[in-house]
């Protein structure tokens, strides 16, 4: 394609709310992480991206099902985007780790719009409870972008250690069962918390992205998120995923039984009030 990399200061359009290691991974490497809102907002790919370009945009990062959010792109928006990346000649960076986590029906995946220039990265961590073990794969579009994918991993991890790929493996001939299993038992926790807090049902993913500014009223931000640490209720705060959301919290519903949550849940209720 005819997309080509250039000298540090390159800028990554990164959708927001996103992943907050994202935005640090591409600053590790000199280029530029422009948040943008987008899962939250309305219009047009187009309308919400356009005027965060610059002759120095190089690529954008999505990442669907999302986190913080739990939303889910449709078919539609993922066209849209591999559109808007060919008018602006960048690179599609498809965040997919949440992939067998999608609890509506099956979408096209961002390589199947954009498959010469989707960059798709995928991970064994959310779905299959293997977070420490740090194993994943790329999908690259061209032989030669994965040359140098090779050649940068080398040269920073050298290689994903044995055990883990023993267990990738092993999940990859095994796992069907497991994961059907799973995304139901975390569509039903995931339904649950959303409909004791009034919130829309999460499409995917294990989190539960909103705005508490209602439910503040004299408090600042940091003083409610205090609240919850002194009550053992550990959240994470808007301001990681992006500009424009330091009144929101994030939530997880998989990281304890689903009994410690919903717990934790009616707690938060009772902080919120």
């Amino acid at each position: 394609m005819a997309a080509q990399c250039k000298p540090p200061g390159d800028e990554v359009l990164v959708l927001a709310p996103y992943w907050p290691l994202a935005a640090g991974i591409i600053r590790a490497v000199g280029a530029k992480a422009i948040s943008v809102p987008f899962y939250d907002k309305e219009g047009s790919v187009a309308e919400r991206l356009a005027s965060y370009c610059t002759e120095r945009t190089v690529a954008i990062y999505v990442n669907t099902p999302n986190n913080p959010t739990g939303l889910v792109l449709s078919d539609s928006i993922r066209e849209d985007l591999a559109a808007f990346a060919r008018r602006i000649n960048a690179w599609i960076l498809s965040d997919e780790v949440y992939e067998q986590l999608s609890f509506v029906e099956d979408r096209r995946p961002m390589r199947s719009v954009a498959p010469e220039r989707c960059i798709s990265i995928f991970s064994f961590s959310k779905a299959y409870a293997m977070a420490g073990y740090r194993c994943g794969f790329l999908l690259l579009p061209t032989p030669e972008l994965a040359v140098s994918f090779n050649k940068s991993n080398v040269n920073s991890v050298y290689s994903t250690s044995t055990p883990a790929q023993i267990a990738a493996a092993n999940i990859l001939h095994n796992g069907g069962e497991w994961i059907q299993q799973t995304r139901s038992l975390y569509q039903e926790i995931g339904r649950e918390c959303a409909q004791r807090l009034n919130l829309p049902m999460p499409q995917g993913g294990t989190f539960l992205f909103f705005d508490i500014s209602a439910h503040l009223k004299d408090r600042s931000i940091d003083q409610f998120m205090r609240s919850c640490i002194q009550h053992g209720l550990l959240l994470a705060p808007g301001t990681s995923f992006g500009q424009g959301y330091s009144n929101y919290i994030r939530l997880c519903f998989t990281c304890v039984e689903p009994k410690i949550t919903l717990e934790g849940i009616d707690l938060l209720q009772e902080l919120l009030q």
